[in-house]
């Protein structure tokens, strides 16, 4: 009894000790500077801005960025030297050079300090204001379906197919019946068991399913800041009965006032017609307002009413190196 007691003693002992110790660490850590951010992989990348994705940490009331032109952080960029950004996940460098490489690195703070730098990133801006791959060359396979490269700019309903392959169908496919090069986009209109008609689409953002209301399965467009004059590229379209197809890019921005997305600009086309061979689409942008955009949504869709479900069956499109003009400066 007298060692069964001693056991029971020491255990008492031990969970005390772990519950000081655990309660030392809390004060330890709420005393104390937070951890470095991470600066995510450059994705949205232009050739006069790039957009910096990046991830917070528990416990940081404010976060600073440096952008330099060199590995060391010798030559910062003047406007991003210890540059305070706001807590949403995301900045916008700007003033940078095309086809040249930048770096940039972060730092989260509290009350009780700086923490370290946070690893840096390499961005390499763009020859122009282009979205990457317009050229469908690069492509991600999956188990169930292919989509193009990258992720978090180009998107389609593919995803779909991973709640069963039986029931679902794949909407959008790699190619080699392109333009130029190796592969293009091909896009077909199809339906699932117990579901609505299903347009096959490419277009930039993100899917992610949800069944309880399936138009909300799509996060419209990326990160974008420039006003293009036209938008050209590569198609070939095979509509099945009255269907249509429709190639368009809106320029979006988000209005503070009325706390709703407002069209900039808008490239749009559609036809019925059936075009056997890859024809060129040479579409002029519209402007409604002033000033810059802040979003993209480029869309290729086989059935123009696939917003609403409205389409046919087997309607396909094909596209291919696409582009987006600007001004001459």
């Amino acid at each position: 009894m007298i060692f069964k007691n001693f056991n029971l003693v020491i255990l008492a002992v031990l969970i005390v000790s772990l519950s000081i110790s655990s309660c030392k660490k809390e004060q330890e850590d709420t005393n104390s500077p937070p951890s470095a951010p991470l600066v995510s992989d450059p994705l949205h990348v232009y050739g006069e801005y790039f957009f910096v994705n990046w991830i917070g940490v528990t416990g940081a009331t404010a976060y600073y960025a440096d952008v330099a032109t060199d590995a060391d952080f010798n030559n910062m960029l003047a406007d991003y030297d210890n540059m305070e950004v706001a807590i949403n996940g995301m900045f916008i460098v700007e003033g940078v050079i095309p086809v040249t490489k930048y770096y940039v690195r972060m730092r989260a703070q509290n009350a009780n300090g700086s923490s370290i730098n946070s690893l840096s990133k390499e961005f390499t801006t763009r020859v122009a204001d282009l979205l990457p791959n317009m050229g469908m060359e690069d492509w991600i396979d999956y188990p169930n379906y292919e989509s193009p490269a990258p992720v978090g700019v180009w998107t389609s309903a593919n995803k779909v197919v991973d709640l069963n392959p039986t029931i679902y169908p794949q909407l959008l496919f790699r190619t080699d019946d392109a333009y130029s090069g190796s592969f293009a986009a091909k896009a077909v209109s199809n339906i699932a068991i117990g579901m609505p008609l299903l347009t096959g689409s490419l277009s930039t953002g993100l899917f992610n399913v949800n069944l309880n209301d399936f138009l909300k399965s799509m996060i419209i467009g990326v990160p974008y800041k420039s006003r293009p004059v036209r938008f050209q590229g590569y198609y070939k379209y095979f509509p099945e009965g009255n269907d249509s197809c429709e190639i368009r890019t809106s320029l979006t921005r988000w209005n503070f006032s009325t706390g709703e997305q407002e069209k900039v600009g808008e490239a749009i086309y559609r036809t019925q017609d059936t075009i056997s061979d890859y024809t060129l689409f040479d579409l002029e942008f519209v402007y409604f307002r002033e000033g810059y955009p802040d979003t993209i949504d480029m869309v290729f869709a086989a059935s123009a009413g696939g917003e609403y479900f409205i389409g046919e069956v087997g309607s396909t499109i094909f596209v291919d190196d696409f582009t987006l003009t600007f001004e001459q400066k």
